[in-house]
């Protein structure tokens, strides 16, 4: 019964994954597959349920032994990583929280922030994105190169997600709480942000007059 609930799909795979859960946690028992199973429920879709924390909330606890085999979680962080490209920043940012925990968890794992070597062109990259696998992932043999391409978003909450990775794979920390804030607490927080400086121009103007190559005066005409 809880296996046919797992593949149902939808909010009551996400009830049967509490279940397993708290049969692991309790009970000791041991679940086939149960990585696999939430490996698998990662995908672009999740990101329009009402489910998506509570996911990202039970794979944080499903992933927080140390004793987990590392080509593993190493397909977890880079799916993860994946998916925030696509994501809204709101669910991006908790996406990037659970793989700088993950990075903490498994010092093993922060060479593949460093793998200077391995092209950062989704092309060329080793791993398999269609693999619901996570042994066949191929994850070992990539790196989190969406992290460094997401320190350059325009969301500054997003962009500073992306700093604690590349921070967690720096230096040693204790892994934080998820709190993923939703699309209107991120829309407020930048309502109340206040800069010193607004940017109006990509050239500083040096003057009245236009500046030299300027071809705007080749179809306006001031009047006097």
């Amino acid at each position: 019964m809880l296996c046919d609930s797992l593949d149902a799909g939808g909010p009551i795979s996400m009830l049967a994954l509490q279940g397993v859960l708290e049969l692991v946690r309790r009970h000791n028992i041991d679940y086939p597959d149960m990585y696999d199973r939430l490996y698998a429920m990662f995908e672009p879709e999740m990101f329009a349920t009402r489910y998506k924390r509570r996911l990202m909330h039970l794979a944080d606890i499903f992933l927080s032994s140390t004793h987990l085999p590392e080509g593993l979680v190493a397909a977890f962080a880079k799916r993860l990583s994946r998916l925030s490209l696509v994501a809204a920043p709101e669910d991006a940012v908790g996406l990037l929280q659970l793989v700088a925990n993950l990075l903490l968890r498994h010092p093993a794992l922060k060479r593949m922030i460093c793998l200077e070597d391995t092209p950062a062109i989704m092309s060329n990259d080793p791993y398999v994105m269609e693999e619901t696998c996570a042994s066949g992932s191929r994850a070992l043999g990539s790196s989190l190169w969406e992290v460094v391409a997401l320190q350059r978003h325009a969301a500054p909450a997003l962009s500073a997600a992306a700093a604690t990775v590349l921070a967690a794979a720096a230096a040693r920390a204790q892994p934080h709480a998820l709190a993923p804030p939703d699309a209107a607490q991120s829309f407020d927080a930048e309502l109340k942000k206040r800069f010193k400086t607004i940017e109006m121009n990509f050239v500083r103007p040096q003057g009245m007059s236009t500046p030299s190559g300027e071809r705007v005066m080749q179809y306006w005409e001031l009047m006097a």
